[in-house]
Formats: structure tokens, sequence, C-alpha cells
């Protein structure tokens, strides 16, 4: 992980209350930025395994969180 420009590792701190509700593997999240569905992706572990740890959309060039161990975070929703 890169340093931002002050030299800290960036992060963020979400505790189990904060979580919403589980969300399916195959879900499309509808993404806040620009209102249309996009497919929900995970990362993957340092052995390259995909993990539900922390779970994202991307939008143009850009990835965005939206699911913290298999759970909505944000007030982001599922696509109908």
């Amino acid at each position: 992980m890169k340093n931002n420009d002050n030299g800290n590792l960036p992060f963020v701190a979400i505790g189990n209350d904060e979580l919403g509700g589980p969300v399916p593997d195959d879900a499309l999240i509808k993404c806040k930025r620009c209102g249309t569905p996009h497919k929900l992706e995970y990362g993957t572990n340092a052995a390259g395994v995909e993990t539900k740890i922390v779970g994202f959309v991307r939008c143009g060039e850009e990835a965005y969180l939206v699911a913290v161990d298999g759970h909505l975070v944000f007030s982001n929703e599922v696509a109908p």
C-alpha cells in the first residue's frame, strides 16, 4: 500500500454496528457517483486469493468502497 502525500497510510475504520445487510456475490450496486448499477468486486489477499473483506465497484477510472466483510457500508444499495 502506498503512503499518501503526508507520509501516512490511508485507512478507514468500520465497526460491526455500521455494517448494512449482507450482499449477494453477484450483486449490482447502485453507484452514488453516476447512478447506474455496477458489478460488485472484491479484493485479494497477499496470496492473490479473492476475499470478501473489501468489496468495491468501479466507475470510470475510480474504485469505490461499498462493502466490508460481505456487508454493505456507507448507505450503499443493491440495484433492483
